[in-house]
């Protein structure tokens, strides 16, 4: 098993409101960060199967989509950050390390799965948060809604891309335009069960995928 190191680049009341829009407005760019700023770590080129329990739920994970050993031999972690190639849903190999030593290779997707407590489900964020700060139509992914985010309300800059209704609809926030930081990236949030999350970010050309791109990510690691 060839161990390769890696260098990555990349409640209604006001008080309550007020401190849900506080963290939703740094959300993006703090996990965007987490999944692809510049880390050291570690990969491997054999896929061979892991299993790793997550705020009590089982995940089936490939060894080579593991960006961090401590994660990959930790059977019990409260979190695992992975990468992947879109859609051959591809680990590390010594065939396409290229594309895992660049942070903004645009088939890059990167993962959390963690577990966590006391959090508003992304549909209930869309409800009680997002839909008070949205403005203009977008021309969106068919089933799809997609909204501007009003000037001055602590989102600009992005954009929401939403299905509306449904037990767990799909809501992605998008950065509207390649920065010099961050290109244009999508964020997707999904609860996984009563503590477990996966939180995902793709480059916003994948919108057109999203039906397939979600399918595929939440059904590749459970069984």
């Amino acid at each position: 098993m060839a161990l390769i190191p890696l260098k990555s680049s990349t409640r209604s009341s006001p008080f309550f409101t007020a401190f849900m829009l506080g963290i939703a407005v740094a959300i993006i760019a703090a996990i965007v960060w987490r999944l692809s700023d510049p880390v050291e770590s570690e990969v491997i080129t054999e896929p061979k199967i892991l299993r790793s329990t997550i705020g009590g739920q089982q995940f089936f994970i490939p060894g080579n989509m593991f960006r961090f050993r401590v994660q990959r031999k930790n059977r019990n972690p409260e979190r695992v950050d992975l990468f992947f190639r879109w859609p051959e849903l591809e680990g590390f190999t010594k065939f396409n390390a290229a594309t895992f030593e660049k942070a903004d290779a645009r088939e890059l997707i990167f993962l959390t799965i963690e577990s966590k407590d006391s959090i508003l489900a992304p549909e209930d964020r869309l409800r009680t948060i997002y839909k008070r700060f949205l403005s203009a139509p977008l021309t969106a992914p068919d089933g799809l809604l997609g909204k501007k985010f009003l000037d001055g309300s602590g989102y600009d800059g992005e954009e929401l891309f939403y299905q509306e209704g449904g037990p767990q609809p799909f809501i992605a926030r998008c950065i509207a335009e390649d920065t010099p930081d961050i290109p244009s990236t999508c964020l997707r949030e999904i609860k996984m069960g009563p503590k477990t999350y996966m939180i995902y970010s793709f480059r916003r050309q994948y919108l057109r995928d999203w039906r397939s791109l979600d399918e595929a990510i939440r059904t590749a690691f459970v069984k």
